[in-house]
């Protein structure tokens, strides 16, 4: 009858606990979580998809950006914004004619999941006259975002020798490195660490 509160259950602590770590305040620059992976194949983009939803879920009053930076055809939009057609170009290319004064331009170059509030900067996604995304190509789209954003999760390519990799991993603030439960799964998940 509402006469006894047992108060919280350890799940509904441990959820509580887990949403103020979340929210908790961000200062300074964009920060930027970069999702890599030791073995292909252990769901590094669905890791970095549900990772970039909760925060742009869980903190609302910020924008929060899914970010492709696998120089292969990244598969990041198809989870997020699949009819998205912008990419990295178009950004630059609005920036270049003087078109990014204000947040409004700068959107019109990302897609984004209405029922989350995430947007997405995309990677080239048509095959014919594919780009890749190369370290200033990435640097200057991230510079952009960097005025207008709050956190970047980062869904970065599979080889870490990569020359595009090292633009993002010394502007990292924080790394998930996705591993699979097999064997031997823990030796390919500390050679990126």
């Amino acid at each position: 009858g509402g006469l006894l509160n047992p108060g919280l259950s350890t799940a509904e602590e441990t959820h509580v606990n887990q949403v103020n770590t979340i929210v908790q305040r961000l200062s300074g620059d964009c920060y930027r979580i970069g999702v890599m992976v030791g073995k292909g194949g252990t769901g590094k983009t669905t890791v970095a998809t549900i990772a970039a939803s909760i925060f742009a879920e869980y903190r609302s009053d910020d924008r929060v950006v899914a970010v492709d930076a696998d120089p292969a055809f990244g598969k990041i939009a198809n989870r997020i914004a699949p009819s998205l057609s912008q990419t990295y170009w178009e950004l630059l290319t609005d920036e270049e004619n003087g078109r990014l004064r204000r947040w409004t331009d700068v959107k019109a170059s990302l897609g984004s999941n209405p029922h989350t509030g995430l947007w997405l900067l995309r990677g080239e996604h048509r095959s014919k006259g594919r780009r890749v995304i190369n370290r200033e190509v990435y640097q200057r789209a991230m510079g952009i975002l960097d005025r207008y954003m709050t956190i970047a999760v980062i869904d970065c390519g599979p080889v870490l020798e990569h020359p595009l990799m090292e633009a993002v991993l010394p502007t990292l603030d924080a790394v998930v490195v996705v591993g699979a439960l097999a064997q031997a799964a823990g030796e390919a998940a500390a050679r990126p660490l």
